[in-house]
């Protein structure tokens, strides 16, 4: 599947583990986190609910820790196909 930078899967709750925790904190990135209900850190959502790192420029997106984004992440479309927007529009449609 190609991407094709809707930000759609950017804008959910990310847990991290301890180590992307600590990897971010030392790669220079501060206050990007909050913790859940459970007092797992997740990253920080805006008010729009797109993930704290998601950089927008018109109607495409883009992860500004690309590089080191969480495992989450990087397999987010390729073990959820049926909750990427761009690969099944009545995903959109059932959040409306």
């Amino acid at each position: 599947m190609q991407c094709k930078r809707c930000g759609y899967c950017c804008t959910f709750r990310v847990r991290l583990s301890f180590f992307e925790y600590i990897k971010l904190l030392f790669l220079g990135y501060r206050k990007f986190t909050l913790k859940d209900n459970s007092g797992k850190r997740c990253l920080k959502q805006k008010e729009n609910k797109d993930c704290f790192f998601l950089k927008r420029n018109g109607d495409k997106a883009s992860c500004r820790i690309y590089s080191h984004r969480p495992k989450v992440c990087r397999y987010y479309a390729e073990n959820s196909p049926k909750d990427c927007a761009v690969i099944n529009p009545d995903v959109k449609e059932n959040i409306i």
